[in-house]
């Protein structure tokens, strides 16, 4: 929803996400000029205002433990440093939200009301109406005037999805319809884990935004059989009666079953599966499966993207990647575009590994998008690739490479396979003196090195994992 924040706004959401995206906690006002392509008054404004903005709030221990700015004109990310609470912020308060929240509850649109209340001109007010019309646009949304009242047009469920990304980063209170009492068939699942906060709270959004279209007579129009989905986690026989009790009554009875069935689609799919669920539930493949086309796309993209990134799937990893994908691509089908609206991972350096490395026909398809791609692999990185062969070199003997040998794994969350030759493809060469072999990287490690000199071998070999992607 960054387009939804004024100009104003999107420089200082700019400025934390640079921020935010380094390993560093301290910034010199030079660095921050270069990469933001600011001058240092613009800058010093910047950081100015966003500490007036926290500070109006939280409170200032608060504040300080988010964003300082020292006496020796550095910028200091505090232990609590995050991004979010300025999001929030920003969002809340842009004409562009207070605009579409209207539209959302067809409430009047009163330009001139605005402009008194937000002290701007007709022209300022006139264009963030404008803007707010080609964002919506561009999630296939449009806004049209109907019997003196301007009303969204467009795919109902494409709405709907649209104000619960809004809603839900913006913060925005709404009724809750459902307790934990009302979510049993979650523990039925055999996922091995129960209901979050997060879960009911995102339940109870989306169900809110459903039941208020409803009220407005804005219903689902498509069949239950568009929500299908190939692995349901969830016994809908079960689902069915617990939420059928917040629609009738409400609206036409042939409209029923679409809205629980898009309902449950959306519980379905509300987020990505972790590998202890692909390992608690049965999963298994049908000849219906092989024949889907889904199926096959899903087959596809794991094939191409493991072997390009040079990832050996286990059939646990191949079964999370296969259920992640499904239901990443199945909610691009029913939500559309805004899918994509608030994971911007593009900046960092993984990423472009990872975006890099795939074919271009990767780029050009319009089923998933690379930073989501990115999102499903990620964890994989991690856990098809632990295992490291290093040659160790020593001109202090075999006992000393021994001694090594138990030292170094000690310090690495990873799998090491020590190798006595060249010929057995070493990943990392290390050594205590000068040795030089094309095509792999050697790091020098002093004769009976200390903690920090292996702390220091320990990253030189996480920055090398990374590279091998």
């Amino acid at each position: 929803m960054y387009k939804l924040m004024e100009k104003q706004d999107q420089k200082k959401y700019q400025l934390l996400k640079y921020l935010q995206s380094s390993v560093n906690s301290t910034f010199t006002m030079d660095e921050l000029i270069e990469q933001l392509q600011l001058s240092e008054a613009k800058l010093s404004e910047i950081i100015e205002e966003l500490r007036l903005d926290y500070r109006q709030h939280y409170s200032r221990e608060q504040e300080e433990n988010m964003l300082q700015r020292n006496n020796f004109n550095k910028v200091i990310k505090g232990p609590n440093f995050s991004v979010e609470p300025f999001f929030n912020i920003f969002i809340n308060r842009s004409i562009h939200y207070e605009l579409a929240v209207s539209l959302f509850y067809n409430r009047e649109i009163n330009f001139e009301k605005l402009v008194m209340e937000r002290q701007v001109s007709h022209s300022t007010v006139m264009r963030y109406w404008k803007h707010l019309k080609t964002v919506l646009n561009s999630y296939n949304i449009k806004v049209v005037k109907e019997h003196g009242s301007f009303i969204l047009k467009g795919y109902e469920e494409h709405i709907r999805y649209f104000f619960f990304i809004l809603f839900r980063d913006s913060g925005e209170k709404m009724s809750s319809y459902i307790k934990r009492t009302d979510l049993t068939f979650f523990d039925d699942a055999y996922t091995g884990s129960s209901v979050t906060q997060q879960q009911l709270d995102e339940i109870n959004l989306f169900l809110a935004i459903c039941l208020i279209r409803i009220k407005k007579g804005f219903y689902i129009e498509k069949e239950p059989e568009y929500f299908s989905i190939i692995n349901q986690l969830y016994d809908v026989n079960k689902f069915l009666p617990t939420f059928e009790k917040f629609y009738l009554n409400k609206l036409p009875e042939a409209s029923l079953n679409k809205e629980l069935y898009f309902m449950y689609f959306f519980i379905c799919t509300w987020t990505k599966y972790d590998f202890e669920t692909v390992n608690a539930v049965k999963t298994y493949i049908t000849p219906d499966n092989l024949d889907n086309t889904l199926f096959r796309l899903c087959n596809n993209i794991i094939f191409e993207a493991s072997l390009k990134n040079n990832l050996h799937l286990s059939p646990t990893a191949f079964f999370y990647l296969f259920a992640n994908l499904l239901i990443t691509i199945r909610k691009n089908q029913v939500f559309g575009e805004i899918i994509n609206a608030n994971e911007e991972i593009s900046d960092m350096d993984l990423f472009k590994l990872f975006s890099n490395k795939l074919p271009e026909s990767f780029h050009l398809q319009k089923d998933i998008s690379i930073e989501q791609l990115f999102m499903i692999f990620y964890p994989i990185f991690f856990t098809s690739r632990k295992n490291i062969k290093i040659l160790l070199l020593s001109r202090f003997g075999l006992e000393y490479i021994s001694l090594l040998k138990k030292k170094i794994p000690l310090m690495l969350n990873l799998d090491v396979t020590f190798v006595d030759l060249l010929s057995e493809e070493p990943d990392l060469i290390i050594s205590d003196s000068f040795y030089e072999k094309e095509g792999i990287p050697t790091f020098y490690l002093p004769p009976y090195p200390n903690n920090k000199e292996l702390s220091r071998l320990t990253e030189y070999i996480y920055n090398q994992m990374k590279k091998r992607l």
